[in-house]
């Protein structure tokens, strides 16, 4: 597979950011990473007709309303899925398996969706536009481009996740003691930072992404990339399962009881293993 290719990055911002097409909602759109402004230096840039433009327009609304809005729905569910059982300490490390393969066989699917709109895209250029497009380089107006949600992005555990668990349960000297290693042994691997199963799984997505976006790149290029993401996220959701077990065993019975009620009051980031890891502090 060719380098990482600007051309089909350029054809998405000439869409999003001149206003042609609406962001999609939700966790699984593409994040607003350009104003009217940036789209419109990309289409001078590449001197893009009017009929160019509305075919681009054309291409995505039909992609975002068909092949990429159900497997994305779909996607959205499934990681939803697997986010409540790795936060569940009493589901066996198997259920949570299960769900990342779910959760990843149909953000495959989105991926080769994308794909798929990216080299319809693309076939809009004219050579001499692509041409354009690749002498520019890392100089093209507008940044490098739109990044897209694709239900495999990394989740940060806010600072302080340990001291914050302590206030809120009440936590003795030794359960803070306990808590703190189990953290900072989890860190280890799982640090957005420096964690080793962290880069592996940053990198891993990064690869999927620009897979996603290279015309020169075959749906089973797509496929190949998709596939170590699986394999990473694996190991990512048992490991944060794993984590979250580990805490539960820390906690009396009547402090679980009271995880259990403030998760059901304030959603499922209201604890680690949630879904940020940011625990809400009491009004």
């Amino acid at each position: 597979m060719q380098a990482f290719s600007k051309i089909t990055v350029f054809c998405s911002v000439v869409v999003l950011g001149a206003g042609l097409v609406a962001a999609r909602p939700g966790p699984d759109g593409p994040r607003r990473g350009h104003g009217p402004q940036g789209g419109r230096l990309l289409a001078a840039a590449l001197d893009l007709t009017d009929e160019q433009q509305a075919e681009m327009r054309s291409i995505r609304e039909r992609h975002m309303s068909d092949s990429l809005g159900d497997p994305e729905r779909v996607a959205h569910r499934a990681r939803g899925e697997m986010r409540r059982l790795v936060r569940d300490p009493a589901v066996d490390e198997q259920a949570v398996l299960d769900a990342a393969r779910r959760a990843s066989a149909a953000s495959e699917q989105v991926a080769l969706a994308r794909h798929r709109m990216h080299l319809e895209l693309h076939a809009v250029l004219t050579d001499e536009q692509r041409a354009k497009a690749e002498s520019l380089g890392d100089e093209w107006p507008g940044g490098d481009g739109p990044r897209f949600r694709d239900g495999m992005h990394e989740r940060r555990r806010g600072p302080g996740t340990g001291d914050r668990l302590a206030a809120v349960l009440d936590l003795t000297d030794e359960q803070r003691a306990q808590t703190a290693e189990i953290f900072n042994r989890y860190a280890a691997r799982d640090d957005e930072e420096d964690g080793e199963g962290a880069r592996g799984l940053r990198e891993a997505r990064r690869d999927l992404r620009r897979a996603v976006r290279d015309a020169s790149s075959t749906e089973q290029d797509v496929r190949d990339a998709a596939v170590r993401v699986s394999s990473e996220e694996e190991m990512a959701a048992l490991s944060r399962h794993r984590m979250v077990v580990e805490l539960d065993g820390v906690l009396t019975a009547e402090q679980r009881n009271q995880l259990a009620e403030i998760r059901e009051q304030r959603g499922p980031g209201a604890f680690p293993g949630g879904r940020h890891g940011r625990p809400h502090h009491r009004r």
